[in-house]
């Protein structure tokens, strides 16, 4: 028998431990901490959300005409910037995507000339390495700026995400982990969706009292398994750089390349976010404002990866605390790593 089951930030409790016929819930957290001290719109954070869920809903059931809240027509001045870049990287996308699909054409146009022409006399091939060893810096400069464009490429960046080629030092085993642990955060939070939304406590009876609501209700830990997994491959890739260079490590690279690998993403998707995403729908429950007050405000604790050190209350885009954890954990991984190597 279940006396009391945690789940989330929500307790339920029977009861009557023989028929079940109701379910006591409350929250576990602070009161005093419930509301955070600034008044943000609707949606301005998480956890407002929550608080807001069951009266907003409440409303809308007893109201006699459905109250339609309409997105913001005007764009702002973020929201317009985010537009400008998010074009930029699609005009990038299209002119790295064009040029391999020029190279691609290209090649195949030499190639058919050769077969045409026969075998090339070695003289011929030997002059044209030497006009290749004689390359001007601005063709180098040219060459290298093209590279650069087709870091863009589509089809070139599409390939290696959907490729399932085995690579060398890769852990293969590691892959599936993750997709079974990303399946059991996504279960997690769409159970506790659904019992923040239930309106009687009697919808949620016949789930809380089986043994699998246990496993839902803490699948949280779930997410100690990615940092597990981070600090290993971290591991594994300072040891391998420690005796590559024979303990010579750039620490200066070390982190830079690190910051470089997740702040353009992870700002853009902050950017979208923020000022756009509230454009994007309407309804009775869509958010009021126009530029996400939170973001507006806090959007450098992000980029600077210490915004879980901010209240819970008014974190920019809260689920990304893990990224910041795991950011610090890395700029302090060192520290251990070393000594346990020599």
């Amino acid at each position: 028998m279940l006396s009391k089951l945690s789940f989330g930030i929500f307790s339920f409790e029977p009861v009557d431990s023989q028929t079940y016929h109701s379910f006591e819930t409350f929250f576990i957290m602070n009161s005093c901490q419930r509301f955070s001290n600034k008044t943000l719109p609707w949606r301005g954070t998480k956890f407002e959300t929550i608080f807001s869920a069951e009266s907003l809903l409440k409303r809308l059931a007893n109201a006699p005409t459905l109250e339609h809240q309409q997105r913001p027509k005007d764009l702002t001045t973020e929201a317009t910037f985010m537009i400008f870049l998010f074009f930029i990287f699609v005009g990038l996308s299209a002119i790295g995507t064009s040029i391999t699909v020029f190279e691609y054409f290209q090649r195949d146009r030499t190639k058919r000339k050769s077969s045409t022409n026969g075998n090339i006399p070695k003289k011929v091939v030997s002059s044209e390495r030497k006009k290749t060893l004689k390359v001007s810096s601005d063709e180098a400069n040219y060459m290298r700026f093209k590279s650069y464009l087709k870091c863009f490429c589509l089809l070139t960046n599409g390939r290696k995400l959907l490729s399932t080629a085995s690579m060398e030092n890769h852990f293969e085993c590691i892959y599936g982990i993750r997709f079974l642990s990303i399946l059991c955060v996504i279960l997690g939070h769409v159970t506790q969706s659904y019992s923040i939304t239930a309106r009687y406590n009697e919808e949620m009876k016949m789930y809380f009292t089986t043994w699998l609501a246990q496993i839902v209700g803490n699948i949280y830990f779930v997410v100690d398994v990615f940092f597990v997994l981070s600090g290993f491959l971290n591991t594994y890739s300072i040891l391998q750089d420690y005796h590559r260079s024979n303990g010579n490590i750039s620490w200066i690279n070390f982190y830079v390349i690190r910051f470089l690998r997740l702040t353009p993403g992870y700002m853009m998707i902050l950017g979208l976010q923020a000022t756009l995403f509230t454009h994007t729908g309407s309804g009775p429950l869509w958010p009021t404002f126009d530029t996400d007050p939170s973001c507006r405000e806090n959007w450098w604790m992000n980029l600077l990866y210490i915004n879980n050190f901010q209240s819970v209350y008014e974190q920019c885009m809260a689920w990304t605390w893990y990224i910041a954890a795991d950011m610090q954990l890395f700029l302090l991984s060192p520290l251990f790593i070393i000594p346990l190597i020599r």
